[in-house]
């Protein structure tokens, strides 16, 4: 492991102090809109046909990203989405269009050529057309690894992330730390390629009554087109159990257990190396043991993505 990338992982691991140490004047009641529902699908929603996508888009066929000859990456991305659900409420659904801005660094590299170890840092700010008291903005972070061994995956990470019911990082509304760890195989059958995987993941939030644990599996269907530029279609489901370890209880008299079910197909398109575009249209029906919490949604999107690697 150089030197230089030490560096710039300590670099990585100080901003993740920072983040950690941030003062917790959250508020004591959730932020409008179902806020750390919304904050979870967009951002922390688990896709484990991205890494299959990205693996077949660059040509390796192995299925995993552990060959990184570029220590690190510098992204940014705009998508534009649509969703027959803004607020994701069981009661008053309203549509509406928002956009969603992203940018970030991550660092990283491979260990004995089995292990990838990474950490990066990034900030997204959403912003809704009508309801713009959804709109809210976010610093979050990573340190992970991902290992393949006899064909399983294993990946790991710990996600600190920031919450700001504004898009000027001035009021923070949720703090949490994320603990998470997902398996995931790969199974090619003629031109497509089939990846089952489970996961588990804790959460530990400021306020603490969105402290949660959750448990959940996925299936991914991934089809490569031999085109100029590599594109990929995916179709993918998934369900997860999600239980509060004291969701409001004084106010609700219940305690929160989720039941989320999702579909989602989609395209991408890597235009040129530093250049993709994506598009997708999904739909998410979340039951609860919390009348507020229950919710049906559709959705689509249409993003573009510049990444560069040195």
């Amino acid at each position: 492991m150089s030197t230089r990338f030490l560096h710039r992982l300590l670099s990585c691991a100080s901003l993740l102090a920072v983040l950690a140490a941030l003062p917790a004047h959250a508020q004591t009641a959730g932020a409008p809109g179902n806020l750390d529902d919304r904050f979870r699908n967009q951002v922390y929603h688990l896709s484990p046909e991205q890494k299959l996508s990205d693996a077949l888009m660059s040509g390796q066929d192995d299925l995993i990203l552990l060959r990184h000859t570029k220590l690190v990456t510098v992204h940014a991305g705009y998508a534009r989405n649509v969703t027959s659900n803004a607020p994701l409420s069981p009661d008053e659904p309203k549509k509406d269009d928002y956009g969603v801005a992203d940018a970030g660094i991550e660092a990283g590299t491979v260990i004995a050529g089995h292990v990838r170890v990474y950490a990066n840092a990034g900030v997204v700010s959403t912003h809704y057309a009508q309801y713009e008291a959804l709109n809210y903005s976010a610093v979050t972070a990573a340190v992970g690894a991902h290992a393949h061994y006899a064909g399983v995956d294993l990946d790991v990470a710990w996600s600190p992330s920031a919450v700001y019911s504004s898009q000027n990082f001035h009021h923070l509304s949720l703090r949490q730390a994320r603990y998470s760890a997902q398996l995931s195989t790969t199974l090619r059958l003629g031109p497509v390629y089939l990846q089952p995987s489970l996961h588990y993941d804790r959460t530990r939030a400021h306020p603490a009554d969105y402290d949660n644990s959750a448990s959940g599996g996925r299936l991914s269907l991934v089809a490569p087109i031999k085109l100029k530029r590599p594109v990929t279609i995916y179709l993918s489901g998934g369900f997860e159990q999600r239980f509060y370890d004291h969701y409001f209880s004084d106010l609700l008299g219940v305690d929160r257990k989720d039941k989320l079910r999702d579909v989602a197909l989609g395209a991408r398109w890597q235009v040129t190396p530093a250049l993709e575009i994506s598009a997708q249209v999904s739909y998410q029906k979340n039951r609860s043991t919390s009348d507020v919490s229950a919710y049906k949604a559709r959705g689509g999107m249409v993003g573009v993505t510049l990444s560069r690697k040195f």
